[in-house]
Parts: C-alpha cells; sequence; structure tokens
C-alpha cells in the first residue's frame, strides 16, 4: 500500500497547472512542465526530481539553461523522495531562492471540521460568475496585470472544457464575491487547490466554508480522503485546525 506521504507528492505532478500547449516531461524519476507562451513560474517547473549522484549537476546545468533559453521563469519542488540529499543545497548555490514551505496534508471527510459560515453563501462557478471568482481569487492572491489576464483565459478555457475532475468554487458575503478556491478530483483523492480570501472579508468564515463545501462535494461525488498542499505560513494551520494532519514536507525553490 502506497504511503501518504508518498501519495500527496504523486499527487503534485497531477494537480499541477497546466495548458494543453504544455510540453510535459514525464518518466519515473522526473516530471517537468515547459509552457513558452507563459512566462510565470505557475506554469514551467519541475515536479519530480530523483537523479543520479554522479550526474545531478549536469541536470540542473541543463535545465537552467532550457528554461534560460526560452527566456522563462521556472520553480523546482523538493520532497521527500528529491534524490540526491544535496540537491537542494546544490539548487541554492545555483542561485535558487526558497519562494515557500507547503505542508502535504490528507484527512478522511469525515475527519473535516468545517461548516459553513454565517452570512456566507458557496456555490460552484460557471462562465457567467468566472470575473467573480477571478476578483476574489486574485485579490486573494495579490495577482495582477498580464497574470491576471493570463489566469482569466484559463480560467475560461478550463470551465469551458467541462472538466468533470476541476470544479472552481466561489464564496460570497452576504452576496459580495469574498473567496475562492478549486477542487480537483484526482485518481486517489479529492485534493483542495488554491483557496484564497479577498483581504476585505477575512477572518469571516470564509476560508472554513469553502473546506467545508468542497468536503462535502467531494463526498457526493465518491471521494472519502481529502488531500491539499498548503503553505506552512498561512493555509497549513488553518487546515490543521480543521482535521487536516501533515504527511510531507516540500519546498518551492524559484531561480530569479
Amino acid at each position: 500500500m502506497i504511503s501518504e506521504a508518498l501519495l500527496i507528492e504523486e499527487i503534485f505532478p497531477e494537480v499541477a497547472w497546466k495548458r494543453k500547449e504544455s510540453k510535459i516531461v514525464n518518466t519515473d524519476d522526473w516530471y517537468q512542465i515547459i509552457t513558452p507562451e507563459a512566462p510565470t513560474i505557475a506554469l514551467n517547473g519541475i515536479y519530480r526530481s530523483i537523479l543520479d549522484e554522479k550526474t545531478f549537476e549536469e541536470s540542473i546545468l541543463a535545465v537552467i539553461g532550457e528554461y534560460k533559453y526560452l527566456n522563462l521563469p521556472f520553480r523546482w519542488i523538493i520532497g521527500p523522495s528529491s534524490k540526491p540529499s544535496t540537491l537542494e543545497s546544490k539548487l541554492i548555490e545555483y542561485g535558487f531562492q526558497l519562494n515557500s514551505e507547503i505542508s502535504g496534508m490528507v484527512a478522511t471527510s469525515n475527519e473535516i471540521r468545517a461548516h459553513i459560515a454565517p452570512n456566507i453563501s458557496v456555490e460552484t462557478v460557471d462562465v457567467t460568475t468566472l470575473d467573480d471568482y477571478l476578483e476574489a481569487s486574485s485579490s486573494g492572491w495579490s495577482i495582477a496585470g498580464k497574470l491576471k489576464t493570463e489566469l482569466r483565459k484559463d480560467l475560461f478555457t478550463s470551465i469551458q472544457s467541462q472538466d468533470q475532475t476541476l470544479i472552481y468554487c466561489l464564496a460570497r458575503y452576504k452576496g459580495t464575491p469574498a473567496g475562492a478556491a478549486a477542487l480537483k478530483l484526482t485518481s486517489r483523492s479529492a485534493h483542495l487547490i488554491g483557496g484564497s480570501v479577498h483581504p476585505d472579508f477575512r477572518k469571516r468564515g470564509v476560508y472554513q466554508s469553502l473546506v467545508a463545501y468542497r468536503t462535502n462535494l467531494a463526498v457526493k461525488l465518491g471521494k472519502s480522503l481529502i488531500t491539499t498542499h498548503a503553505i506552512k505560513t498561512t493555509s497549513a494551520p488553518l487546515c490543521e485546525k480543521m482535521g487536516l494532519r501533515e504527511v510531507a514536507s516540500f519546498k518551492m525553490l524559484y531561480l530569479p
């Protein structure tokens, strides 16, 4: 039986943001996304890297050269299975910086302690409410300018595709867009993605309401295992209070 730590690590490539035109390199030891049309770390990076001790520096230099040639920023996820053990320190030596530390978390649906708070409603998103979702999400994540425009394009394409495995959810506070999140049905779990709350509506139960809504939706869709990748300094403590527990730790590095 697969360990919880390995499960949450293997979900990373499955839920990674990508486009139809993204180039994917996927082997047992390596998972890489390259999206030449999108100069953002959200759509370019390494999500699995199990490298040979003797040649891993050559691999690092090849990856740096590849993204540099395409003029693309990218990120590198270091997880429990990443090898060699010196990979992180070597990346830092080559100029990489820590973007965030992430908790891989799991819980069964009946372990989740969350409810929809007073004055808050949550709904699934379609093309008619896409801009409400975009406004809540971009405000929560401080996304603006070209990246916000690109995000809207991707959201529109995703919603129009009617992908039954990816569901966007919008929370409203007294009718006003207040928070946004997504639910991804993976091969093994219902994965909570991208929860964010508009700064004007924080500390009112919006985040908890999004967790509760997505958990209930997951159960209706036949998924009893809930997983998420949560930033240690922001969402992870909230998720822990609601019953999720950390089973793996990750570091996200990027090359400025």
